[in-house]
């Protein structure tokens, strides 16, 4: 927790996007986050629930954000 950081974001944000460095991870504390390929693509994952990770890629070992 000593090197976590809290943000907030508005609707329509991006955190991240697929190819990017997976350099953080999320975990989602209020809200919902929808995860899509490209800005109007199909939605991939809806994450709505307390403590949900988003980004798990960096946890995984992996270089870059992937989408599942």
């Amino acid at each position: 927790m000593d090197t976590s950081q809290k943000i907030s974001c508005d609707e329509g944000d991006i955190l991240f996007q697929e190819g990017e460095p997976a350099d953080h991870f999320f975990i989602l504390l209020k809200g919902r986050v929808l995860l899509s390929q490209g800005k109007e693509g199909p939605a991939v994952h809806m994450a709505r629930h307390t403590g949900e990770f988003i980004g798990w890629s960096k946890l995984t070992g992996r270089n870059f954000f992937q989408l599942p």
